[in-house]
């Protein structure tokens, strides 16, 4: 629904999607359903949104998730939540 020009999305990371979809005002529910997800995952922190990364802060210290480190959380979380477990895979 972001892209009009394929060749642009052939050059665009997953991060860089998911942190176009959570800076437009359109979709504010997406970003706030994001931030619930995120508090069910890592209770001890604060998820905070910058324009290049997402920030999870607690008593610990703080984790910068960004384009580095993206693609190892989705794997992690694909394992985690069993999203590659179904009847079809």
């Amino acid at each position: 629904m972001f892209v009009k020009d394929e060749s642009l999305l052939a050059n665009t990371n997953n991060f860089q999607i998911f942190m176009t979809i959570m800076s437009e005002k359109e979709v504010a529910d997406k970003k706030f359903a994001v931030q619930q997800v995120c508090t069910l995952l890592f209770p001890k922190h604060r998820v905070m949104f910058t324009p290049r990364s997402v920030l999870l802060s607690g008593e610990g210290g703080s984790i910068m998730i960004d384009e580095n480190n993206f693609e190892f959380l989705q794997k992690a979380l694909t394992d985690i939540c069993c999203l590659k477990t179904g009847p079809m895979d």
